[in-house]
């Protein structure tokens, strides 16, 4: 017998799971909060550095075994971490595409 489930049968079947099969929805849930966020993450980081790709410039030192990467845009006062360095890449973006 082939039954569509109305929203009543859905919620009443809801009361039912019980608290292991919630614990496991909930650890679910989480752990896709997490990993959407992730993804955002990255997402802006592919743009940078795809950004860096097209429009900065690079120079080989004279040992070769070194390189730089050169940012047209404002300096950044200290670099010590990696949020640090995203905001002086995103800043450096922004005055590029003022232009």
């Amino acid at each position: 017998m082939n039954q569509q489930m109305t929203a009543l049968d859905y919620a009443d079947s809801l009361e039912r799971v019980d608290s292991c099969e919630w614990i496991l929805l909930q650890n679910a849930a989480a752990e896709l909060r997490w990993l959407v966020e992730q993804n955002k993450k990255l997402k802006k980081d592919v743009v940078r550095y795809r950004w860096i790709a097209a429009y900065c410039k690079s120079i080989s030192e004279d040992s070769g075994d070194r390189w730089s990467i050169i940012i047209e845009g404002p300096c950044p006062k200290i670099i010590k971490t990696e949020a640090a360095f995203d905001r002086a890449i995103d800043a450096a973006r922004r005055k590029h595409d003022q232009r």
